[in-house]
């Protein structure tokens, strides 16, 4: 995980609908304590039943919901 630049970070997080709840105070606070990943394709966010206190956003691309069959 690396540190991303903060006022883009706040300025995605204060445009966002969450931004509406949290307010321009909040959206400062979140966007100091972000961290940033990137995935490639067919990585794996978290799967089911991991831990975490983690909150996401999404910036760019997409995500998809995968339910694994037992063979």
């Amino acid at each position: 995980m690396t540190k991303p630049d903060t006022e883009a970070m706040y300025k995605l997080i204060a445009d966002a609908p969450i931004g509406r709840y949290i307010g321009d105070r909040g959206a400062r606070i979140f966007s100091e304590k972000c961290a940033s990943s990137n995935l490639n394709d067919n990585d794996y966010l978290f799967r089911k039943d991991d831990k975490s206190s983690s909150f996401f956003i999404v910036a760019e691309g997409r995500l998809a919901l995968v339910k694994e069959s037992r063979c």
